[in-house]
């Protein structure tokens, strides 16, 4: 790839990843993942699917780790709608599956040329916005859009809290190995945080973690 404009996104596994507008085997862009010593493997040349409809040009957005473990990006051209964009998932192996089409609603409603970086919100969907399209207009000035995609909420937040007889159950969606700490206090305001003693688990599985006591 060339012409790399976005900022990189660290994976799960340390290493990290990126994406050229330009450039790679189909002229269209790579998404690409360099280690913390500097080396860099292509993961995925746009333009590789039929009809384009992976995409082309995946600009200044560049990638977003979602709460799964998989990255998320956009794509301003190139789709099955031919120049409007696309929204897509990748794979830290390079496995990419396009997750929309713009310029697929009437009067391109939905908008065309996502360039900004999508942003996971607490519901697991991802939100973003467009440069062009929407229906003020001729041409369109852009759209704020929400796509909707079966996640967990993201990593490392109180997701439920319940009662369990005499007990409080705390739920986490958690990152694999690391140790979390169930912690207290009396005012928000004041003092420092105490450990709830017993309610440590080391060594997360990386999945929904409840922590009982």
């Amino acid at each position: 790839g060339k012409w790399p404009q976005s900022g990189l996104v660290q994976g799960t596994d340390g290493n990290f990843y990126g994406t050229t507008p330009s450039g790679g085997s189909n002229a269209g862009g790579t998404v690409y993942k360099i280690t913390p010593d500097g080396t860099l493997t292509p993961l995925w040349q746009f333009g590789s699917l039929t009809n384009g409809a992976d995409g082309s040009s995946p600009g200044g957005g560049g990638l977003v780790l979602g709460s799964d473990g998989n990255f998320y990006g956009t794509t301003a051209t190139g789709g099955t709608n031919h120049v409007f964009g696309t929204i897509y998932k990748i794979t830290s192996t390079g496995e990419l599956t396009p997750l929309y089409q713009f310029g697929s609603l009437p009067n391109f409603a939905d908008g065309f040329q996502a360039g900004a970086p999508l942003v996971q919100g607490i519901d697991g969907s991802f939100y973003g916005s467009t440069r062009f399209g929407g229906t003020n207009g001729n041409g369109g000035f852009g759209t704020l859009f929400k796509i909707c995609v079966p996640l967990n909420p993201p990593a490392n937040q109180i997701s439920g809290l319940s009662v369990a007889d005499s007990n409080i159950v705390v739920a986490v969606p958690s990152v694999a190995g690391e140790t979390y700490q169930l912690q207290y206090r009396a005012d928000l305001t004041l003092d420092d945080w105490s450990n709830i003693p017993d309610a440590c688990v080391s060594n997360s599985p990386g999945a929904l973690l409840t922590v009982t006591n």
